[in-house]
This record gives structure tokens, sequence and C-alpha cells, in this order.
């Protein structure tokens, strides 16, 4: 599982996928949440303003369904399917593209 230090928001890669498709999945997420930040979270919000944002913006944008990418950040914001784990990965991986600091509990 790929993870970062303020939760995990990985992949678990399976004996199907290559290390460097694993690579383009953690870069194909990592660029969406990036574009997501700069939709949803200007610099002027409060912290709170920000995680409210980023909450309304996965939840807005995303389908709760089990797929094969289900449990990570590249489901909930390159699919848009993701089940509770990916909605949590997503978040934490936007978090800290905008300098929060969160964690999957």
């Amino acid at each position: 599982v790929w993870k970062s230090s303020n939760g995990a928001y990985g992949f678990k890669r399976s004996a199907g996928m290559t290390k460097k498709q694993l690579t383009a999945k953690i870069k194909a997420a990592d660029k969406a949440a990036k574009k997501a930040v700069k939709k949803c979270v200007s610099s002027n919000m409060s912290d709170k303003q920000k995680a409210e944002a980023i909450h309304n913006y996965i939840v807005n944008s995303c389908q709760y369904f089990r797929t094969q990418n289900s449990f990570t950040a590249y489901g909930a914001l390159v699919d848009q399917t993701a089940v509770c784990q990916g909605y949590a990965a997503a978040f934490n991986l936007m978090a800290a593209k905008c300098g929060l600091k969160s964690m999957t509990v």
C-alpha cells in the first residue's frame, strides 16, 4: 500500500499490475488531486473552509460504488467511483496538496 505521512491514500499492487502501471496510477491520482484542489480551494479560505470544499468536491464528483480501484484515491479522483476508503484516500491526498494535515481513521 502506498501511503503518505498523513494517512493512507494509496494503491495495493496486485500480481496482475506492473510497477510501471502502478506508477502511472499514482501520477494520475496526483494530477487529478492537483486539478481538483485548484477547482475547489482558494488561498483565502480558512482550513475549515478548505476541508469542507474538499469534502464537497469528492461527494459531488464521486459515486459510491465498488470497483477494482474503489479503495484508492485513483478510484475516487480519476474513475470517480470509490468506497469509504477511496473517499478518505482522496481527501488526504487533496488535503496534502493545499497544506492541510489529515489522516485516515
